[in-house]
């Protein structure tokens, strides 16, 4: 083609390029991933690699096809399948985040405790996260304004319903 790369014609156009994913190749992506499974002490998440500078998780799928693959590469073993949590496990555990934190737990709460199911398993099982709260029997911290212009919060003082923005 006529400028080489998709990289030098984004340079001839004058446009940034991102620095993370600038000047990768494949043998210097599977060292740095191995780099980082010893830094971490087990093989390493996407989330690892947005902690760090380096590499972001698209330039390995764009380099070597996939996660999965760039790992197995790397000679690292993937991390078993998702775990699957029966639906009186996962409102139990967020009961104990609760009594732990003193609260209901925030979705960022519950991002940084990787050994517990995510945010998105309870909002794919509950529809929102405000309801698996409820459903555990917790009252939501941050009650917000629903799609259909409703509240999901309780009735304020003044009997009014009361919504964060």
């Amino acid at each position: 083609n006529r400028f080489g790369s998709w990289r030098e014609a984004l340079q001839a156009a004058g446009s940034p390029l991102n620095p993370r994913n600038m000047g990768y190749d494949r043998e210097g992506l599977l060292e740095h991933l191995r780099e980082l499974a010893e830094r971490v002490g087990r093989t390493p998440l996407h989330a690892d690699l947005e902690k760090i500078d380096g590499p972001a998780s698209k330039t390995y799928v764009n380099h070597l096809g996939s996660w999965a693959a760039a790992l197995e590469e790397a000679g690292l073993e993937q991390e078993p399948a998702s775990r699957r949590y029966a639906r009186p496990e996962v409102l139990e555990i967020l009961r104990e985040v609760a009594d732990e934190l003193g609260h209901a737990p925030s979705m960022a709460e519950l991002w940084e405790r990787e050994e517990l199911p995510s945010p998105s398993t309870y909002k794919y099982r509950f529809g929102r996260w405000n309801d698996a709260l409820r459903e555990a029997g917790l009252t939501p911290r941050h009650p917000m304004k629903r799609r259909d212009g409703g509240c999901d919060g309780d009735a304020g003082s003044n009997g009014h319903e009361q919504c964060v923005l």
